[in-house]
């Protein structure tokens, strides 16, 4: 469903909202491209992410919340990725290729929501985004239908979900 939502508004500039409450996810794209994709109260935040990969310290993550907290008391919007670049603690491609996993991850997350409702509104860009990307709609697709066979592949093979299985 949500491929089909991409593919059919073409080459125009928007955003599409998907809703599946209590869930949301905005995907924003650029001529036929995917430039930014987030959703709402993720569990997986760019932060922890970059810690779990070994890419940033705990300790360097803190600083940074702090300096993105006293940003904010000060009236100025500062985005965590910003800040870790700014401070020295990530490289700025770095940052990107974290963002684009995580853009990536997040619409292939929405693409198994088995309703959901979509809207389109044309003209909007990201606000604030830390990171303009430029993903291919078919390879997103492409990628999302591997997914979803290998994922049928292994609940063929699978009694159970709540099974537990050990190696041996």
């Amino acid at each position: 469903q949500l491929f089909h939502a991409l593919k059919a508004a073409g080459g125009r500039t928007a955003r599409l909202a998907v809703y599946a409450p209590p869930r949301v996810a905005e995907i924003y794209f650029e001529d036929g491209v995917v430039t930014y994709a987030t959703l709402v109260n993720r569990p997986d935040r760019l932060g922890e992410q970059l810690v779990a990969r070994g890419e940033l310290t705990a300790v360097d993550l803190r600083q940074a919340l702090e300096e993105q907290a006293h940003a904010r008391r000060a009236g100025r919007e500062l985005r965590l990725g910003a800040a870790l670049v700014e401070l020295g603690f990530l490289p700025e491609e770095t940052l990107v290729d974290a963002v684009r996993e995580q853009a990536e991850e997040a619409i292939y997350e929405v693409a198994g929501w088995t309703q959901a409702h979509y809207t389109l509104t044309e003209g909007l860009r990201p606000e604030g985004a830390e990171v303009r990307l430029a993903i291919s709609i078919e390879q997103l697709e492409l990628e999302g239908f591997f997914r979803l066979d290998v994922w049928k592949r292994i609940a063929a093979g699978v009694r159970s979900f709540a099974s537990v299985y050990r190696y041996t």
